[in-house]
C-alpha cells in the first residue's frame, strides 16, 4: 500500500491539475450545496492522522466505466449523479476513492501478530471520494469539496482467523466490509444496499473491492 504521505502528495497533484482547468467539467455549474453527504457534519476528521492506513477502494483491474457506475450507484442514496463527475478506480490518480477508521475489537486478541474478536460499536469508517469536480469554484464563489461518508459507530461485525466482517449502518443504507488478510494487507469486497434514493427511486445495492494496510485500520497492539 502507498504510504499517507504519497497520497497526501497525489491529492496536492490533483489540486493543481484543477488549477489548469478542465473543459468538459468546467462546463458544469457544480455547488457544494449538491452534494449532501452522508454523515459530514461531525464528521471524524477529513483527512487521515499519520497512524491511520490510507486504504485504496478501487484496483488496477477494474474497467473504469464500471467503477463509476458503482461509486454513483453507492453514492445516489443522497447525491444526483449529474453532480459527481469522473472518479479513477487506480491507485496513484488524482481523482478516486480513499477510507480510513479505527476498527476496535473487544471480546478477544489484539496482539501478539493475531487478530480476533467482535467489532466494538466504538469503530467508525470514513469514506471520501475525489472526482473531477473537487477543487473547482462553483457560481457562488466556493470551492467544491470532495464527498465525505462518514460512519461514527459500527453496528455488528466480527474478526477470525479466516478473516473479517465490519458493518456499519446509518438512515441512508449499510455497508460490509468483508474480506481476508493477506501479509501485511486487509483487502476484500465494500457491499453497499442504500435504504434511500435521491430522487425517490428505487435503492441500489452493489460492491466495491478494496484494499488497506492491516494495523493501520484496526487496532493490532
Amino acid at each position: 500500500m502507498r504510504t499517507t504521505s504519497i497520497w497526501v502528495a497525489a491529492v496536492a497533484l490533483f489540486l493543481i491539475q484543477v488549477g489548469c482547468g478542465n473543459k468538459k467539467d468546467h462546463q458544469r455549474e457544480i455547488t457544494s450545496g449538491d452534494r449532501v453527504a452522508r454523515g459530514a457534519v461531525g464528521s471524524r476528521s477529513s483527512q487521515p492522522n499519520m497512524e491511520q492506513a490510507v486504504g485504496l477502494i478501487g484496483g488496477d483491474w477494474l474497467y473504469w466505466e464500471e467503477f463509476q457506475d458503482e461509486v454513483l450507484g453507492f453514492l445516489s442514496s443522497s447525491i444526483e449523479p449529474n453532480s459527481v463527475g469522473e472518479v479513477s478506480p487506480y491507485e496513484g490518480e488524482p481523482t478516486g476513492v480513499r477510507f480510513w477508521g479505527d476498527i476496535q475489537l473487544v471480546n478477544g486478541n489484539q496482539g501478539n501478530g493475531f487478530l480476533s474478536g467482535e467489532v466494538s460499536p466504538d469503530s467508525w469508517l470514513q469514506i471520501s471520494v475525489w472526482d473531477s469536480f473537487s477543487g473547482q469554484i462553483d457560481p457562488e464563489g466556493n470551492a467544491v469539496s470532495e464527498i465525505p461518508i462518514y460512519f461514527p459507530r459500527a453496528v455488528g461485525g466480527y474478526v477470525d482467523y479466516e478473516g473479517a466482517e465490519i458493518i456499519f449502518e446509518d438512515e441512508y443504507g449499510y455497508v460490509v466490509l468483508t474480506g481476508s488478510f493477506t501479509d501485511y494487507e486487509f483487502q476484500g469486497d465494500l457491499y453497499y444496499e442504500n435504504y434511500t434514493s435521491w430522487d425517490g427511486g428505487a435503492p441500489t445495492r452493489g460492491y466495491l473491492p478494496f484494499v488497506i494496510e492491516t494495523c493501520g485500520f484496526f487496532r493490532c497492539q
